[in-house]
């Protein structure tokens, strides 16, 4: 006797963000970034890619001798491995600021055209201002 599970909450909410994941994914005039939730899948297909480079370079070095097998099991393949991954998480990191660099400026630009418009009036004060002038010093002082 089987029961059917009941759809709680993340399930629930899980099919209209997967709907709108597949539609920024394909909105071909770019109006959101996709590619930072997309950083995780990234690294994952990147580490068994690198994975599966080491071992397929293992499998060749025994083809040609066992010597050369063993050292692609013992030193070549994991240096190559953690080489991959290692250049793979730089890259992803470095997009990953990038991005977030992107979203600071766009809030920056944001902030400074709601500013922009205010300090027209705080200019056409300034000249008035003499803040950075000394005072007269009186004659008798000398």
């Amino acid at each position: 006797m089987s029961e059917k599970e009941p759809q709680g909450p993340s399930t629930a909410a899980a099919a209209p963000a997967q709907r709108a994941f597949l539609r920024e994914l394909f909105d071909f005039q770019f109006r959101s970034f996709v590619t930072t939730r997309m950083l995780p899948s990234i690294f994952v297909v990147g580490v068994v890619n690198a994975g599966v480079v080491a071992v397929y370079f293992t499998v060749l070095g025994f083809q040609q001798s066992t010597g050369m097998g063993v050292a692609w099991v013992l030193l070549f393949g994991p240096v190559t491995f953690l080489g991959i991954v290692l250049a793979l998480r730089v890259v992803l990191e470095v997009v990953l600021v990038l991005f977030k660099l992107t979203v600071q400026v766009e809030t920056i630009q944001g902030m400074a055209s709601r500013i922009e418009g205010r300090t027209e009036v705080i200019v056409e004060d300034l000249p008035r201002i003499q803040f950075w002038r000394s005072p007269k010093r009186s004659k008798s002082a000398t």
